[in-house]
């Protein structure tokens, strides 16, 4: 594509070498790539040596293979196996990694992987297949997949043969660093949520040794979580999660001190849903929810930020408790002198 080779007329394209010219885009570097699939299995086969992943399994919506019917775009991809293979090994034995074994964009009922290899998976838990080589543990039942893979995946399918556009902020295509879309996603999300939870707590939380443990806790966690979309298969990304949950409860507690119950509220639920997304990526994946704790992650943040900027706008440093402010002496209530009521004060005003 990029060096008009695939302009060429057929007999000069050169097909009898390896040369390939997809009609759709596909993840260069990958063994087997299994979009929209279902009831499919892989097993005892050698896969290696793939730049970018040995396994790619997504979610392809039926709007985008022409079915408009709402009732067919969760129909994919399901009861999915892949076990008994040999990764990151040639046949004769030499080592041959992947750039990962599995990349899974978290969506799809009843799906299982093998263990993989020291090249990883992408979530580092995939779901793992079991006695008889089906679906093991407790499986999972989600019908949307995670935010960043999607966004993955919507950018990477602009690709287009007829036009010759390649998407130069995918992964698939060799984006790189903040060339690719996920990790500018990632770096968005963390510049956004840090600079107003330094807002909400120079307005609302100074001198609350709880409030500033959250914000330093929160910040590292939205540091890690940028390195770790650079490293796809890093546990960074699960101790990244678990930082942002520690830090939004801890948030979360000093604003229902200070009188903020609902964003207080709020941003528990951010915690919450954190610290599920740290056990789903790097533990075992969360069962009985329709859609990856990222997700609902995502949807309590887009709540969060309005709320905070409404809270930090409108609000004011309400007075805390002894323990919040150690080192301020107590203030002593102010004595009103004459009626309270203000028509009364006006009246005892015309008589004097």
């Amino acid at each position: 594509m990029r060096d008009g080779t695939c302009a060429k007329p057929l007999a000069d394209r050169g097909y009898d070498h390896g040369v390939v010219c997809p009609t759709r885009g596909l993840p260069a570097g990958t063994g087997v790539f299994a979009a929209g699939t279902d009831y499919d299995t892989w097993t005892t086969n050698y896969v290696y040596a793939n730049s970018y992943a040995g396994f790619v399994m997504s979610w392809v919506p039926a709007y985008f293979r022409g079915d408009p019917h709402v009732t067919a775009q969760l129909d994919t991809s399901h009861h999915n196996r892949v076990y008994a293979n040999t990764l990151g090994l040639r046949p004769d034995g030499t080592v041959a990694p992947n750039g990962m074994d599995f990349w899974w964009d978290g969506q799809g009922r009843g799906n299982c992987w093998q263990a993989p290899s020291g090249a990883g998976a992408r979530p580092r838990a995939v779901p793992r297949c079991g006695a008889g080589d089906l679906p093991g543990d407790l499986g999972t039942a989600r019908y949307l997949p995670d935010p960043s893979a999607a966004l993955t995946l919507l950018v990477c399918s602009r690709y287009d043969r007829a036009s010759a556009r390649i998407p130069s902020d995918c992964a698939w295509y060799g984006a790189t660093g903040l060339h690719r879309i996920d990790v500018r996603y990632a770096l968005a999300e963390a510049i956004l949520l840090g600079l107003m939870l330094l807002v909400v707590w120079w307005r609302l939380l100074r001198g609350s040794q709880l409030a500033f443990t959250g914000v330093a806790l929160v910040l590292a966690g939205l540091v890690a979580s940028v390195y770790a979309s650079l490293r796809e298969t890093s546990t960074l990304g699960a101790i990244g999660l678990g930082l942002l949950g520690l830090g939004w409860l801890c948030g979360g507690f000093a604003l229902r001190r200070r009188g903020r119950s609902a964003l207080g509220w709020l941003t528990i639920g951010l915690g919450l849903f954190a610290a599920l997304g740290a056990v789903d990526r790097a533990l075992l994946p969360i069962p009985w929810i329709p859609a990856p704790p990222g997700l609902l992650r995502l949807v309590l943040e887009l709540i969060w930020v309005p709320s905070a900027v409404v809270a930090a706008v409108s609000g004011r440093l309400l007075a805390g408790t002894a323990e919040d402010w150690p080192d301020r002496p107590a203030r002593r209530p102010r004595r009103v002198r004459g009626p309270r009521d203000p028509l009364e004060r006006f009246a005892a005003a015309l008589r004097e």
